[in-house]
């Protein structure tokens, strides 16, 4: 009769996080992040990246991050100051790979996407970033 209490309240315990998980999802305001994802753009890429709309998270088992109005600058030598200019991304998510701590994504769909893939005179693609070298230890 005790492992059935035990197992009951293991069980409500596992609901209520889940609900909470929910809760805290729904009512964040994921815009307040935008920032930061630009700024780790910037680092990782060396260009910037511009989220002009919003920002929004669907959970369920493959939560989906909706980015709108986003903007990426092209090369410093291209024709056009944007590489990328899409009304929405949308990042499909493993949800396993997450709980692990990486994220891995499944799908990358682009939605209305002005994409340009130019090369200048020395054969350069503006596909290749400055990327910063990491810090030594």
């Amino acid at each position: 009769m005790r492992w059935k209490k035990a197992i009951a309240v293991a069980a409500l315990l596992i609901a209520g996080l889940i609900l909470a998980t929910f809760i805290f999802v729904a009512a964040y305001d994921f815009n307040t992040l935008k920032p930061r994802v630009e700024e780790l753009a910037k680092e990782a890429t060396g260009r910037e990246l511009v989220i002009g709309g919003d920002l929004d998270v669907r959970l369920g088992l493959s939560p989906t991050i909706s980015i709108h109005n986003v903007r990426f600058q092209n090369a410093p030598w291209g024709s056009r100051p944007d590489l990328l200019i899409a009304t929405r991304i949308e990042l499909r998510v493993k949800l396993w790979a997450l709980v692990l701590g990486d994220l891995v994504f499944k799908r990358i769909h682009l939605i209305e996407p002005d994409f340009l893939l130019e090369f200048n005179e020395s054969g350069d693609v503006n596909l290749h970033f400055d990327t910063i070298p990491p810090a030594a230890p």
